[in-house]
């Protein structure tokens, strides 16, 4: 841990985390004078950025294989059967049977 930290744990835990305070006060005002800082309310607070919001369309999340796996076997078992326009039945379309009475012909 460092310095900072575990002085300001034990001060707490002890309840002397005042005599700590008073302390780290004398330390600045002393070392702001002789290095010519000025005070310490010179010392500028950093705070968190503000948010920025992109323009545009947000990225498109990228899925993993297990993902696409999964989304491809939804959609096969979800996959209707063909139907005929020409006698009506399942499994073909008319240019197959085409095909079928073609062969059967030769």
């Amino acid at each position: 841990m460092s310095l900072a930290k575990t002085s300001v744990q034990i001060a707490v835990a002890e309840g002397v985390a005042a005599e700590l305070v008073g302390c780290l006060i004398q330390f600045i005002t002393k070392y702001c004078r002789n290095t010519g800082l000025g005070s310490h309310s010179n010392i500028t607070e950093v705070s968190n950025p503000e948010y920025h919001k992109p323009r545009g369309r947000p990225p498109k999340r990228l899925k993993s294989y297990i993902e696409e796996d999964k989304e491809i076997a939804k959609q096969h078992s979800n996959r209707e059967q063909r139907t005929c326009s020409y006698c009506s039945g399942k499994g073909h379309n008319i240019q197959h049977k085409a095909d079928i009475a073609n062969k059967e012909n030769h």
